[in-house]
This record gives structure tokens, C-alpha cells and sequence, in this order.
């Protein structure tokens, strides 16, 4: 009895101190920070120029160009292709996230609102230490759009170590709302409007499939919530011990959901309807435990250094949902590439696109870095399906496995240029224009490696010549493309990182928004 009254007042003696400190402390803060002088930086959002669509929106699916077109097929589902030639650089989609997470690295430098790098400038949460924000307006819309439900119980989410997916199927369904939700279940067999010209010439059933997330006058918009619910979740073809698992999964973030504020209020009597609810919302998050991970994409952001500009990295900073760019199917060698102002996705051309081609994106395993076997296999246990990309088809060799000596030239036939004979006279005038342009590209690209990324116009010709004149694979093409890039993330949401006093830990790096006169 003794240790135990001993105990309780020390509880009691420790709670007083900690309340005087706690008050000390914050008259100290009072005195040096005046809440109601908060500099007009960070009461603003940081803005982000995003740049516009090279031609005018698809009526169908405003985020994407009309340039583009869906198209259905039983093997390869909903997919974009092009209705015109696309020039390289053309920007065909661009769409904020519908919902995004961080990744727990970065919770304490960048916005968890914008993704930004956050510098000396920070806005702490309304409540919660874990988070932090780039400006008071990007703090007020993280509240307003999910974050004052999970607040309190944020941290026992990142705690519990869930994932990125599943942190991500949760800011999903807490962006959305409970009350969105109650009407999505009411109304979620929604018809589009006969009268709608849009893949009339599909049978019903095939039909309904490519419309699936659009709205009944067959508009298929980023923001509504039946496009992220639509995408496809590859049920069928799950292990019942892999759909166990995210049910049990599902099960913890609703109880979790449960503690927070997220529901209506509810009468106390109505027990059965709180089950009903309950059991819904748990088949909502199953859902998207299963069509995110074939969906989502990262939110990613390009890091120079200074010390050494040639070593690039693009930083995953988080994952997002995008509805639109889910609709684009995976290939070896895209066709597009993907950039991030902030966390909103643009997709920019990084290859000739002609009339009827597919667009394609890269879902992480690319030919030139990843082996014929690997990419197989990854693709079918994470995606279901077996890739049959030209790369696969035709077994392309990796980078470095490729020869810059090697170089066969295609004739305007697209023939190799000594089997045509109507163009062989020809192959010494295309030799030299490619001679020319390479000589000048090998120029340029001494300041793109060192992060100055000029002439963008020139090397996209250069790229353009090499894909109509050459045949791939073929090492200075991919050095070109990849150059490119580079230029085009440049663009986008990307620092220059250099450190503080080591060249080593994390701790110790900081960025500053990219510009060619801070290298």
C-alpha cells in the first residue's frame, strides 16, 4: 500500500511540474512569436505553375487531350490511344490527385497538403505534432478535407506500419467523406444516358465495363468519387489468403475510423443501422485495398545535387490516386512519362505517337534497367497480366548490354535502309543529318547532366530524328530520352539538395527550390 500511495503522488507531483512548464514555455513562445503576425508567405498557398494541355480537353474525360481516345478490348480492358500524330513534348493528361498520403520519411519536411519542401517557413497542425504544412491556407484545406477526422489517430495508423496502400485506401475514403459515401452507395449503378455517343459500336456488357466510373451524360471526371471506386481490383484472380488478409485489413481501418469523428452522429437505438454502415464502409476500403495497388502511383520529385548534378534521383515523396492515368496501360518502353507539380500529375510525350497507338506508361520495370524474366514476373504477381510490349516481344537487351557503335538506319519506308531498294541511294543523306544532330546533342547534354537543362526544343528534335531513322534499341536514343526527362522534370516540382555539414545522413540534407543559378 505503501509503494502504491508513493506512487500516486509521485503521478500527481510530476503532473503539476509538467503543468508549470508547460505554461512557462508557452508564455516564452507568446512572447517571441506573434500568432496574429504570421508573414503573408505563409498564410498563402505556395503557388505551382502547372502548365495547360497541348490541345483542348476531351469532352469525355476533361483531364486528358483530344488527342486521345478510350478504347475497350476484353484482353487489355479500358486504354488510351491517339486519334492525330502526337509530337514529342505534347502534354495528353494532367490531373491533380484525388487523394494522396505521404510517406512517414517526409512527414516532418514536406507539406502534407502540397508535397512541397518545407524550409524554415513551417506551419504546425491545429493539434497534432506529426505533420506539418508550407502555409496557413495549405494547413486550413488539410483540415477541411480529411485531416481534422484523423488527427488524433494518425499516429496509431503510421505506428501500426499498414503500408503505403492501405495508408493511402485510408486518406481515400477519408477525403471522400462519410456523407459523399452514404449517397455514392445509394446511386452507384448509374446509367449513362443513352443518348451518349460513346462506344456504341460495343456490345452491352463490353460496353458497360468501358463505362464504368462515368456519370450518366458519359463524362468521366477526375474528381468524382465513382471513377477511384470503378477501377479495376483483379478480385478473380486473388489468392483467398491475399483476400483474407486485406479484409482483415479493411476491418482495422474502419475500427480505427470508428474512434474518430468520421460518422454522423448516431441515434443510440439505432444499432442495426451503425452495423449496416459499418459492414459498407468495410467493403469501401476493401475495395480499394485491392484496386489501389493496381492503380496508384507515386508522387515523386526531382532531387539534384549540387556537389555532384550527374548523380539525379527522382524522390518518391508519397502515392496518389489518379484516375485518369490509371486508364493507361503499362508498356517496357512508354510512350509517356510522368512529372509532378506539386501532386498534381502531368504526362508529357516522350516518344512519337502515331494515329491508333496506344499510350502507354511505365509501371516500374523498364527494359533497359530491369531483365525480360524479372519484369514477367513482378507485372503478374502485382498487376495480373502478361506484358506484350515490343521490349518483351522481341526480347530487347538491357542499357548496358546495348552498343552506341551499333547503328542500323530505317529508310522512309521504316525499312532498314540497305534492304529497301527504293531508298538506298539515300542512306549517306540520312547518315549525315544524324552525324550533325547527335554532334550537337552531345554538346547539349554536357549541361543537362550538370542540372542546366537548355535547348529543349533541339533535343526533342534530336529524339524525334532517332526514333524515325533508327532502329531501336540503340544506346544514344535511350541516353537522349533519358536527357529529356531530365529536362522535363526540371520543369516540374524539383530542389537542388546539398548538406549541411556531412555529405552522408539525411538529417543533415536540405533543398531549395531548383534554379540554374543556386548550382
Amino acid at each position: 500500500m505503501f509503494k502504491i500511495s508513493q506512487f500516486i503522488k509521485f503521478k500527481r507531483e510530476k503532473k503539476v511540474k509538467l503543468s508549470q512548464k508547460y505554461e512557462k514555455d508557452s508564455k516564452k513562445c507568446k512572447q517571441h512569436f506573434n500568432v496574429d503576425a504570421i508573414p503573408v508567405a505563409m498564410e498563402t498557398d505556395n503557388y505551382i505553375e502547372i502548365p495547360s494541355l497541348s490541345s483542348k480537353p476531351l469532352n469525355s474525360i476533361p483531364n486528358a487531350a483530344d488527342c486521345l481516345e478510350l478504347r475497350y478490348s476484353n484482353d487489355k480492358g479500358r486504354y488510351l490511344t491517339a486519334v492525330r500524330h502526337i509530337n514529342i513534348g505534347e502534354i495528353v493528361i494532367i490531373e491533380p490527385a484525388y487523394s494522396w498520403c505521404i510517406q512517414p520519411t517526409y512527414l516532418s519536411t514536406h507539406c502534407y497538403r502540397c508535397s512541397l519542401y518545407i524550409d524554415s517557413s513551417v506551419i504546425p497542425c491545429y493539434h497534432c505534432s506529426l505533420v506539418r504544412f508550407c502555409s496557413v491556407h495549405c494547413r486550413l484545406q488539410a483540415w477541411q478535407s480529411g485531416h481534422s477526422i484523423e488527427c488524433r489517430v494518425l499516429e496509431t495508423l503510421i505506428d501500426s506500419d499498414v503500408g503505403k496502400l492501405a495508408q493511402l485506401s485510408w486518406s481515400t475514403i477519408i477525403y471522400t467523406g462519410w456523407k459523399c459515401l452514404k449517397s455514392f452507395l445509394n446511386i452507384q449503378n448509374v446509367t449513362v444516358n443513352k443518348s451518349v455517343e460513346f462506344h456504341q459500336d460495343l456490345p452491352i456488357n463490353q460496353r458497360s465495363m468501358a463505362l464504368r466510373g462515368f456519370n450518366e451524360d458519359g463524362v468521366y471526371y477526375s474528381d468524382d468519387y465513382s471513377t477511384v471506386y470503378h477501377l479495376v481490383t483483379n478480385s478473380e484472380l486473388r489468392t483467398q489468403n491475399d483476400l483474407f488478409e486485406r479484409s482483415i485489413m479493411a476491418w482495422f481501418l474502419v475500427k480505427l475510423l470508428q474512434t474518430t469523428e468520421f460518422f454522423d452522429s448516431y441515434d443510440e437505438s439505432a444499432v442495426l443501422e451503425q452495423d449496416r454502415h459499418l459492414r459498407l464502409l468495410t467493403g469501401l476500403m476493401l475495395t480499394h485495398l485491392q484496386n489501389l495497388p493496381c492503380n496508384a502511383h507515386d508522387v515523386a520529385h526531382l532531387h539534384i545535387p549540387r556537389e555532384r548534378p550527374t548523380e539525379s534521383e527522382v524522390v518518391e515523396v508519397g502515392g496518389g490516386v489518379y484516375p485518369v492515368l490509371s486508364l493507361v496501360n503499362h508498356s517496357c518502353d512508354p510512350n509517356i512519362g510522368r512529372f509532378y507539380y506539386g501532386t498534381t500529375a502531368v504526362a508529357r510525350v516522350i516518344s512519337p505517337i502515331k494515329p491508333g497507338d496506344e499510350i502507354t506508361d511505365n509501371y516500374g520495370y523498364h527494359y533497359a534497367l530491369t531483365d525480360k524474366q524479372t519484369r514477367q514476373s513482378q507485372l503478374r504477381k502485382q498487376y495480373y497480366f502478361t506484358c506484350q510490349c515490343r521490349p518483351c516481344v522481341d526480347n530487347w537487351p538491357l542499357y548496358d548490354s546495348l552498343s552506341d557503335l551499333n547503328m542500323v538506319l530505317l529508310c522512309e519506308c521504316h525499312k532498314v535502309i540497305d534492304s529497301c531498294l527504293k531508298c538506298a541511294d539515300f542512306s549517306q543523306n540520312y547518315l549525315k543529318k544524324i552525324e550533325k544532330s547527335q554532334s550537337e546533342f552531345d554538346d547539349i547534354f554536357k549541361d543537362i547532366i550538370q542540372g542546366r537543362c537548355r535547348e529543349l526544343n533541339r533535343v526533342q528534335d534530336h529524339l524525334k530524328l532517332l526514333y524515325e531513322r533508327i532502329q531501336l534499341p540503340w544506346k544514344p536514343a535511350n541516353i537522349c530520352q533519358e536527357a529529356l526527362k531530365l529536362c522535363y522534370g526540371v520543369l516540374s516540382t524539383a530542389y537542388i539538395s546539398s548538406f549541411n555539414s556531412c555529405d552522408k545522413c539525411n538529417e543533415c540534407r536540405f533543398l531549395i527550390p531548383y534554379s540554374e543559378s543556386s548550382l
